[in-house]
């Protein structure tokens, strides 16, 4: 590493920067799953597939209609820093997404019986479609507002209006379904609802702040950048759902639903690594004037990342089984399959995000598009293969392997482009080792069984001490060291 890096204070950094943006998910995601055994009490496994392929087809209009905006406004606003120009980035980004939201709301009117019966086989669930789609057109226009908060680094603000809105749409959530009786379609209208109360709660604390300002050279630009990655959103849209689509057509919504259960459960994940991608960008673009650092430190944010994020994987495996006993019915119960299958699928789309910096830096980021194309081949392949004979499992399985894919290709490419590209250097035999842990301990406890609660809980304690052990052992005593520091830089200095 260059002389002069700071490694401990600069790990403090981001690792401050990722607390920040996952406090609030925290909140969200335990209230979510504590509720988890209210909804399946009243949802039945084919509510839940129904629910789950709705959620896909929000997923991909959100990609689709968006424009390639989210990914374009960050370089466009941080060009230049004025006012003015912030201004006319976001304004100018909201008109023309809000230009992609009416075209969404007209395929909503028009199309959504023909959607139902692509997605389900009958029209019988058009009305439900509409609704998802008209809630897709709302999270359209929230997104450069967040994104606008997040620029400022107006941290607290962000988590303040993201809790309250997402707490306000669990609450709808347990009135249409729990109070109301209205199964499925009360879902679905609770998360229409509550994308309304996010809307209005974005847009007063900006449109406050900001003199609205619609720029046609920043336009150009936005959708210039924007749409080339159009595809690049469809392809990760299918790394992470496609297998649903696959369950669903193979095994009906019954599987579906089970597996669903399942994803949810894993998606918990997604808590860390959507904290870690969103501190991720503006911590490795500080570094675009100064690679010399970058090259030995990021391939120490990649062991730091992979040991304390994949540790945490690993506790979705051993906890799957007696968590899915304890907090669904027993038509649920076989989602324990999927569960650490889909946590660590998280895990390894944050290690894709690492080895992005050198395509960003040789602005050469239309290479992910090609990448990512491959890679969701593979995924469809593998769901084609696993689906039919390991049901739930195989989709599991066709997930992780999706976004495994992706990373042996973004690493080969980088390797190809070396001369061009930030020559990072990555501790393998460490790496090594512990993809050697995950794949005995996943392996093991993903096989089926019938052991009692008592067991199952009594197996889980007993493991952990083991795995922390294996995991702490992969460290040397300097760099056990140097995290027990920055936990308690950390601690000193709280983040918020």
């Amino acid at each position: 590493m260059a002389a002069g890096v700071n490694t401990r204070g600069e790990i403090t950094r981001l690792t401050r920067s990722v607390v920040i943006y996952g406090s609030g998910d925290v909140l969200v995601k335990l209230a979510n799953f504590l509720l988890l055994p209210v909804f399946t009490a009243y949802l039945s496994p084919a509510d839940y597939g129904v629910a789950s392929i709705l959620w896909v087809i929000a997923f991909l209009a959100t990609s689709v209609f968006s424009l390639g905006l989210t990914a374009a406004m960050g370089p466009c606003f941080y060009a230049d820093r004025s006012a003015e120009h912030k201004a006319a980035t976001i304004w100018t980004s909201m008109a023309i997404l809000l230009a992609g939201a009416l075209c969404l709301v007209a395929v909503a009117e028009l199309l959504s019986c023909r959607i139902s019966g692509w997605a389900f086989g009958s029209g019988a669930h058009a009305h439900l479609v509409r609704l998802t789609l008209w809630t897709a057109a709302l999270t359209i226009l929230v997104d450069p507002l967040h994104l606008y908060l997040r620029f400022e680094e107006r941290a607290r603000t962000v988590v303040i209006l993201g809790v309250t809105s997402s707490l306000a749409t669990i609450g709808l959530g347990v009135l249409f379904v729990v109070a109301l009786r209205r199964g499925v379609t009360g879902l679905i209208e609770a998360g229409w609802l509550g994308r309304m109360v996010t809307l209005a709660m974005f847009l007063w604390p900006v449109a406050r702040e900001l003199r609205p300002h619609v720029s046609r050279d920043i336009g150009r630009e936005l959708l210039k950048m924007g749409l080339p990655l159009l595809p690049s959103f469809c392809f990760i849209f299918i790394l992470q759902h496609g297998s649903k689509w696959a369950l669903q057509r193979t095994l009906g919504s019954g599987t579906l639903g089970v597996y669903q259960v399942g994803f949810s459960m894993g998606m918990l994940m997604g808590i860390v690594v959507s904290a870690f991608q969103s501190a991720w960008y503006p911590y490795f673009m500080s570094f675009s004037e100064r690679l010399d650092e970058a090259k030995g430190l990021f391939g120490r944010v990649l062991a730091y990342y992979l040991l304390s994020a994949g540790g945490l994987g690993i506790l979705f495996f051993i906890w799957a089984r007696p968590v899915v006993m304890l907090m669904a019915t027993d038509e649920f119960h076989g989602a324990f399959q999927a569960v650490g299958l889909v946590a660590f699928g998280q895990v390894l789309q944050g290690v894709y995000y690492i080895l992005l910096p050198g395509m960003y830096f040789a602005r050469e980021i239309q290479s992910q598009t090609p990448i990512q194309s491959v890679a969701a081949a593979g995924a469809i392949a593998l769901n084609l293969l696993m689906i039919p004979v390991f049901g739930v499992l195989g989709a599991a399985l066709s997930l992780a392997g999706g976004f495994l894919i992706l990373i042996i290709l973004t690493h080969a490419w980088n390797r190809f482009r070396r001369r061009a590209y930030l020559r990072v250097v990555y501790p393998a035999r460490q790496l090594a080792s512990f993809s050697v842990i995950v794949i005995a301990v996943g392996g093991a406890l993903t096989v089926p069984r019938s052991w009692p609660l008592g067991v199952e809980i009594g197996m889980a304690f007993a493991l952990l001490p083991v795995v922390a052990g294996l995991v702490l052992a992969l460290l040397t005593r300097q760099e056990r060291e140097g995290l027990g520091a920055v936990l308690k830089r950390l601690c000193r200095a709280p983040a918020g």
